[in-house]
């Protein structure tokens, strides 16, 4: 099965999509590679986006996500 293949990807428990975590390295090995009109969709779940010490260091946080995915469009 290759990544282009899948037209939806789920990640459950999204927050965790930093460092060398497994959802990281799938993302930057296999997403971020492909044209973005090849890619699959990301939908990234969680119930723990934030935690942070303050609301700005939860923005960065919830932007550092973004940008794993491959989201910097949004940012």
């Amino acid at each position: 099965m290759k990544w282009e293949d899948n037209a939806l990807v789920i990640f459950d428990e999204a927050h965790h999509c930093r460092k060398n975590h497994p959802f990281n390295v799938l993302l930057r090995k296999y997403h971020l590679p492909l044209d973005p009109a090849e890619r699959p969709q990301v939908l990234g779940l969680t119930a723990s986006p934030a935690g942070e010490r303050t609301v700005y260091f939860t923005e960065n946080s919830l932007r550092l996500l973004l940008r794993n995915m491959g989201r910097i469009d949004l940012i």
